[in-house]
Parts: C-alpha cells; structure tokens; sequence
C-alpha cells in the first residue's frame, strides 16, 4: 500500500469516527429532550398542592413574574418548570411516596435508553430490579392501592379502620392492634414480627417523632413502616418524608378525610 492509500484509508477511519461520534451526539441530544418530556408528563400527575409542598422542601421559590411584578404561582403549568431541574430520580421517590403512578414513564424512558444510546446500563433502572419483596412491603403496597378509610375522628379511628381492613385481607389470627416488644406499644403487629406505626398528619407536629419511633421499634421487630394519613385539606410534610427516605425506613401515604366536629 503506497504512502497515498494509507493517507486515504486513515482519513476514511477518520471521517467514520467522527460521523459516530456526531451521530452519538445527536442522539444523546434526542434521550435528553425525551427525558425532559417524561419529566414533565410525571409532574403534571401531582395536584398543585403537592407541587407546592415539593417546592417549599426544597427551597424552590413560588412566586414566577406576571404583568405587574412578582406574584404566587396559580397554576400547575408555571409551577412545574421551577421544578424541572429537579433530578428524575427525585421526583420518582416523590411520586411514590404520594401513591402517583411513575412505573409507565420509567419504562418508556428505559425504551428510549436502549434505542438511542444502544448499550446496556450497568445500574439497573427501577422497574427492572426483581428481587423479591418482604413480607411487610407487600403489605405495604396492599394498603397503598385498596385502603380507603371512611371519615377519621382521630389517630386511634384510623388505627382501627386499618386494623379491620388488613384483618380482612391477612387473616384475623395475624394481625394485632396495640401490642407490646420490649416495653415499646406497636400500633399494628402481623405475624408477631413485623410493625405498622400509624400517624394521622392532622397538624405541623404530628410526624415529628415518626423517625425516631421507627428506630425504636427496628430494634425489637424483624421489619417496620410506617402509614401515614395526609387529611386532604392539608399539605404533606417533604421535610419528615425526605428524612424518612434518608434513613431507609419504609413507609405509605395515603389520603384521607377528617370527622370535624360540628359534623
């Protein structure tokens, strides 16, 4: 091969190279606006309310510009893009932690991973994880789609709407209300080994101690979580959630309607 064909033949590796190259670029490009769009599709399921919670845990401002000057946001459409730098995976936990369904968005976003970046992830996504689930997270996951509690007075009504509910479900002879491990009084005991502490969100105070419970309680039982009833007139607390998150604990929200009462 003479010195001209060499020159040839590297400038045509040359040339391929960077056409890949332009190409993965470009699709890079393509997965990011189709990110951006998932984002916004799965912020577009929170109710206002709870767009307004997740801003305030995280220092994000709710005022945006109108005609006249700064005012408060009134809408989910200029809420959410001061959102939208938040990381997907954030508000993923969110969402399930407000029982919002994420689990079609993840697979299309995995779709479009393997079609446009053409390799495979070596961290799983997480509608892809199969390892098996405990005893108490299918439990969890039961009380998250089913349990609708009829009007709640108070901490101990809920306690009993849910004792009754899983009874139903699990069987009377494994679910106990108010029992005593190691001198510490579990709301919910199934199985004797795995505890339920459950908390009504009715004021700013009511999950203050939550983590500190579940600690407790971790140290006497195989598995616990906690269920927690959010009144609908009433923001949820991202701060105690966000905490709960950091420390690993399990845990579901539900929503719920408070007795008043001149009811």
């Amino acid at each position: 091969m003479g010195l001209l064909d060499k020159f040839k033949d590297v400038s045509k590796q040359t040339a391929k190279k960077l056409v890949e190259k332009a190409d993965e670029a470009s699709k890079k490009i393509k997965y990011k606006k189709i990110e951006q769009n998932l984002k916004e599709a799965l912020l577009s399921r929170f109710s206002m309310s709870q767009l307004e919670g997740m801003c305030r845990a995280r220092g994000i401002l709710l005022q945006v510009e109108g005609k006249r000057g700064k005012r408060r946001a009134r809408s989910k459409d200029e809420l959410i893009p001061k959102i939208m730098k938040l990381d997907f995976n954030e508000i993923v936990a969110v969402a399930r932690r407000h029982g919002i369904r994420y689990d079609d968005i993840l697979i299309e976003l995995e779709e479009a991973r393997k079609y446009l970046l053409e390799k495979r992830q070596d961290v799983e996504t997480e509608q892809e994880i199969s390892f098996e689930k405990s005893i108490l997270d299918e439990i969890l996951s039961i009380i998250q789609a089913e349990f609708k509690p009829e009007l709640l007075r108070d901490e101990e009504d809920f306690e009993k709407q849910l004792t009754i509910f899983l009874k139903l479900k699990l069987g009377e002879e494994r679910v106990r209300r108010q029992e005593y491990r190691g001198g510490k009084r579990v709301d919910i005991l199934i199985d004797g080994h795995y505890g339920l502490e459950l908390k009504l969100a009715d004021s700013n105070q009511s999950l203050a101690a939550l983590s500190t419970q579940l600690k407790l309680y971790s140290k006497r039982l195989e598995d616990v979580a906690a269920v927690i009833a959010i009144p609908r007139d009433m923001e949820t607390d991202e701060e105690i959630l966000d905490i709960l998150d950091e420390e690993g604990f399990k845990y579901v929200v539900i929503n719920a309607e408070l007795k008043r009462i001149n009811q």
